[in-house]
Protein backbone atom coordinates (compact mmCIF):
# COMPACT_ATOMS: atom_id res chain seq x y z
CA UNK A 1 0.00 0.00 0.00
CA UNK A 2 1.45 3.30 -1.01
CA UNK A 3 1.12 6.37 1.36
CA UNK A 4 2.10 9.54 -0.38
CA UNK A 5 4.09 12.75 2.27
CA UNK A 6 4.42 16.28 1.36
CA UNK A 7 6.03 18.55 3.73
CA UNK A 8 6.22 22.00 2.85
CA UNK A 9 8.44 24.89 5.32
CA UNK A 10 8.11 28.21 4.81
CA UNK A 11 11.29 30.02 5.33
CA UNK A 12 11.84 33.94 5.09
CA UNK A 13 10.80 35.01 1.63
CA UNK A 14 11.58 31.51 0.46
CA UNK A 15 9.01 28.28 0.46
CA UNK A 16 10.92 25.05 0.21
CA UNK A 17 8.55 22.19 -0.76
CA UNK A 18 9.81 18.54 0.22
CA UNK A 19 7.28 17.26 -2.83
CA UNK A 20 5.33 14.02 -2.50
CA UNK A 21 7.46 11.52 -0.71
CA UNK A 22 6.02 7.97 -1.87
CA UNK A 23 6.37 5.71 1.27
CA UNK A 24 5.49 2.14 1.08
CA UNK A 25 4.42 0.78 4.17
CA UNK A 26 6.98 -1.71 5.61
CA UNK A 27 9.20 -1.37 2.52
CA UNK A 28 12.35 0.78 2.43
CA UNK A 29 12.80 3.20 -0.19
CA UNK A 30 14.99 1.91 -2.93
CA UNK A 31 16.60 5.61 -2.98
CA UNK A 32 18.93 5.65 -0.19
CA UNK A 33 21.87 7.52 -0.43
CA UNK A 34 24.63 9.17 1.90
CA UNK A 35 23.68 10.17 5.34
CA UNK A 36 26.04 13.03 4.66
CA UNK A 37 26.00 16.25 3.10
CA UNK A 38 27.82 19.61 3.66
CA UNK A 39 27.37 21.57 6.34
CA UNK A 40 26.15 25.05 6.62
CA UNK A 41 30.25 26.22 6.37
CA UNK A 42 30.31 24.10 3.10
CA UNK A 43 32.90 21.33 4.62
CA UNK A 44 32.21 18.22 4.06
CA UNK A 45 31.45 16.04 7.40
CA UNK A 46 32.82 12.92 8.41
CA UNK A 47 31.37 10.26 6.88
CA UNK A 48 32.17 8.60 10.78
CA UNK A 49 30.27 11.33 12.16
CA UNK A 50 26.88 9.12 13.26
CA UNK A 51 23.14 10.17 13.45
CA UNK A 52 23.20 11.27 16.84
CA UNK A 53 26.08 13.01 17.03
CA UNK A 54 25.13 15.31 14.32
CA UNK A 55 21.66 15.62 15.76
CA UNK A 56 23.19 16.34 18.83
CA UNK A 57 25.73 18.92 17.66
CA UNK A 58 23.91 20.83 14.99
CA UNK A 59 21.60 23.24 15.61
CA UNK A 60 18.07 23.86 13.70
CA UNK A 61 14.68 23.69 12.44
CA UNK A 62 12.38 20.12 12.16
CA UNK A 63 9.47 19.61 11.04
CA UNK A 64 7.41 15.83 11.01
CA UNK A 65 5.10 15.03 8.78
CA UNK A 66 2.95 12.18 9.00
CA UNK A 67 -0.58 11.28 7.59
CA UNK A 68 -3.92 9.45 8.64
CA UNK A 69 -4.97 6.15 7.34
CA UNK A 70 -7.07 8.22 4.51
CA UNK A 71 -3.92 10.01 3.55
CA UNK A 72 -4.46 13.28 4.76
CA UNK A 73 -1.46 15.06 5.39
CA UNK A 74 -0.35 16.80 8.57
CA UNK A 75 3.06 18.37 9.59
CA UNK A 76 3.92 20.46 12.93
CA UNK A 77 7.69 21.58 14.31
CA UNK A 78 9.21 19.52 16.13
CA UNK A 79 12.79 19.41 18.22
CA UNK A 80 15.68 17.16 16.68
CA UNK A 81 15.49 13.43 17.14
CA UNK A 82 16.54 11.46 20.35
CA UNK A 83 18.99 8.56 19.75
CA UNK A 84 18.68 5.86 22.72
CA UNK A 85 21.97 4.66 21.80
CA UNK A 86 24.77 6.48 20.18
CA UNK A 87 26.22 3.71 17.95
CA UNK A 88 22.35 3.18 16.71
CA UNK A 89 21.76 4.86 13.74
CA UNK A 90 19.28 3.11 12.24
CA UNK A 91 16.34 3.44 15.77
CA UNK A 92 15.66 7.40 17.04
CA UNK A 93 12.66 8.77 18.66
CA UNK A 94 10.55 12.08 19.06
CA UNK A 95 8.64 12.82 22.09
CA UNK A 96 5.04 13.31 20.82
CA UNK A 97 1.84 14.74 23.04
CA UNK A 98 -1.47 13.16 22.10
CA UNK A 99 -2.41 15.50 19.69
CA UNK A 100 -2.54 14.97 15.16
CA UNK A 101 0.67 13.72 14.55
CA UNK A 102 0.57 10.99 17.61
CA UNK A 103 -2.59 10.11 16.21
CA UNK A 104 -1.75 9.72 12.83
CA UNK A 105 1.25 7.52 13.61
CA UNK A 106 -0.94 4.92 15.15
CA UNK A 107 -3.26 4.51 11.99
CA UNK A 108 -0.32 4.52 9.21
CA UNK A 109 3.21 3.87 11.04
CA UNK A 110 5.29 5.47 8.12
CA UNK A 111 6.36 9.63 8.33
CA UNK A 112 8.73 12.05 7.44
CA UNK A 113 11.40 14.28 9.20
CA UNK A 114 12.61 16.92 7.73
CA UNK A 115 15.92 19.19 9.29
CA UNK A 116 17.00 22.41 8.14
CA UNK A 117 20.54 23.43 10.01
CA UNK A 118 20.80 26.94 11.53
CA UNK A 119 21.76 29.33 9.39
CA UNK A 120 22.04 31.14 5.73
CA UNK A 121 22.28 27.67 3.74
CA UNK A 122 19.89 25.37 2.92
CA UNK A 123 21.37 22.18 4.79
CA UNK A 124 20.18 19.67 6.53
CA UNK A 125 18.43 15.89 6.33
CA UNK A 126 15.43 14.06 5.50
CA UNK A 127 14.75 10.93 7.06
CA UNK A 128 12.28 8.19 6.20
CA UNK A 129 10.98 6.74 9.25
CA UNK A 130 8.90 3.69 10.77
CA UNK A 131 7.27 3.48 13.95
CA UNK A 132 8.67 1.04 15.77
CA UNK A 133 7.85 1.25 19.80
CA UNK A 134 6.11 3.57 21.89
CA UNK A 135 6.67 4.23 25.67
CA UNK A 136 4.38 6.56 28.29
CA UNK A 137 6.79 6.14 30.98
CA UNK A 138 7.08 9.53 32.39
CA UNK A 139 10.37 8.98 33.78
CA UNK A 140 11.81 7.42 30.37
CA UNK A 141 10.21 10.87 28.25
CA UNK A 142 11.98 12.52 31.16
CA UNK A 143 15.29 11.43 30.93
CA UNK A 144 15.64 11.63 26.86
CA UNK A 145 14.75 15.26 27.24
CA UNK A 146 17.06 17.59 26.47
CA UNK A 147 15.54 21.14 28.34
CA UNK A 148 13.40 21.53 31.13
CA UNK A 149 9.90 22.30 29.19
CA UNK A 150 6.92 22.69 31.82
CA UNK A 151 4.81 19.41 32.01
CA UNK A 152 2.06 19.38 29.61
CA UNK A 153 -1.45 18.52 31.78
CA UNK A 154 -2.02 14.52 32.29
CA UNK A 155 -5.39 14.66 30.15
CA UNK A 156 -2.73 15.43 27.21
CA UNK A 157 -0.02 13.27 27.65
CA UNK A 158 3.10 12.28 26.40
CA UNK A 159 4.71 9.32 24.43
CA UNK A 160 8.15 8.41 23.46
CA UNK A 161 7.69 7.25 20.20
CA UNK A 162 10.51 4.79 18.21
CA UNK A 163 11.00 5.06 14.61
CA UNK A 164 13.48 2.35 12.48
CA UNK A 165 15.21 5.32 10.00
CA UNK A 166 14.81 3.85 6.69
CA UNK A 167 16.69 6.08 4.62
CA UNK A 168 18.60 9.30 5.04
CA UNK A 169 18.93 11.91 2.75
CA UNK A 170 20.19 15.43 2.52
CA UNK A 171 18.24 18.64 2.92
CA UNK A 172 18.44 19.46 -1.25
CA UNK A 173 20.23 17.04 -3.86
CA UNK A 174 20.71 13.13 -4.13
CA UNK A 175 23.99 12.69 -2.09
Amino acid sequence: MLRTLAVALVVPATLIVVAAVGLHMGKRPDHTTSVYGKSSKERIMSKSMKLSEYFEKTQGMGVLATTDAAGQVNQAIYGRPHFPDDDDNETCSFIMSNRLSHDNVRHNPSAAYLFIEKGEDYVGKRLWLTVIGEETDPEKIKAVRRRNIPTISEEEGKYLVQFHIEAVRPLIGNE
